[in-house]
């Protein structure tokens, strides 16, 4: 579905500024719930649509949000976006990261919370080599331990500088770090757009 160029300039009128709910450095590192971000951001409960132009939108209103930090987009994969598109972004912008998160196949549809895990695991691995990171994001996490029971195997797609690496994230992977993460602080700095 293709979004129009009204509703895109409405949009980007009505919801012209990220506005973060606390305070960060720029050495801070910035994990993005994407997913999160995109449907607050198009207002997906009234317009209901996902396009091109809307995720452009998105991606560059968070980027110039976060310029003098290193950022890392977590989401699920985004069919209106190609890959191309991310690999030249990121060479444009040495400071992002971009992880795509993907069931196996045999579990489609069964890992909902796959990239909210992936956000909790990058600040919990962040927070163990002493880097200070917050998840930027409206959900409060309040499921972790669902997450945590009902996590799947998946593969993560790691696109930086142009370049793209894959990691399959297994049972055996979630073993080592969930009774860790049940336990550790969460960062996250909630938003509005005005």
């Amino acid at each position: 579905m293709s979004i129009s160029i009204n509703k895109l300039d409405y949009m980007s009128k009505k919801k012209r500024r990220l506005v973060l709910k606390n305070k960060y450095s720029n050495s801070d590192i910035i994990i993005i719930d994407l997913y999160n971000l995109y449907c607050n951001i198009i207002n997906f409960k009234k317009h209901k649509l996902f396009s091109r132009e809307s995720f452009i939108h998105c991606i560059n209103i968070i980027s110039k949000t976060f310029s003098k930090n290193n950022i890392i987009f977590v989401t699920k994969k985004v069919f209106e976006i190609e890959l191309e598109y991310i690999i030249n972004f990121t060479k444009c912008n040495k400071n992002i990261n971009y992880v795509i998160v993907e069931d196996y196949p045999e579990w489609k549809s069964q890992n909902r919370e796959r990239d909210d895990y992936i956000c909790l695991l990058l600040q919990y691995l962040y927070k163990r080599h002493q880097y200070n990171s917050y998840i930027i994001s409206n959900d409060q996490f309040k499921n972790v331990h669902l997450i945590l029971q009902d996590i799947k195997p998946m593969y993560l797609t790691i696109i930086n500088n142009g370049t793209i690496q894959t990691k399959e994230m297994t049972v055996d992977d979630y073993e080592v770090y969930n009774k860790q993460l049940l336990h550790s602080s969460i960062n996250r700095i909630a938003f509005d757009f005005f």
